[in-house]
């Protein structure tokens, strides 16, 4: 049986304090319900996610890097950033 966790598991949880991530997760536009839904999914079944942090950190990376093609592959929820 899993482990109810207190927060989801794509939440950050150690890199940074929690005030500084509370401040990093209400910078994030509201996310998308079925968006919400998969990712609720993922955690009830203990499915490791790339979260919505993660993902602008990717993203921001992707824009600084000046990339014309990104090739990801995942394959655990069908759920991409």
């Amino acid at each position: 049986m899993p482990i109810k966790e207190d927060k989801p598991r794509w939440m950050m949880r150690g890199i940074t304090s929690e005030p500084v991530e509370a401040y990093l997760y209400g910078l994030l536009p509201p996310r998308d319900e079925v968006l919400s839904e998969i990712e609720s999914a993922a955690a009830e079944r203990n499915i490791p996610i790339v979260g919505p942090a993660v993902a602008r950190i990717l993203y921001q990376l992707a824009v600084i890097s000046g990339a014309k093609n990104i090739f990801e592959m995942g394959s655990a929820v069908g759920y991409s950033t």
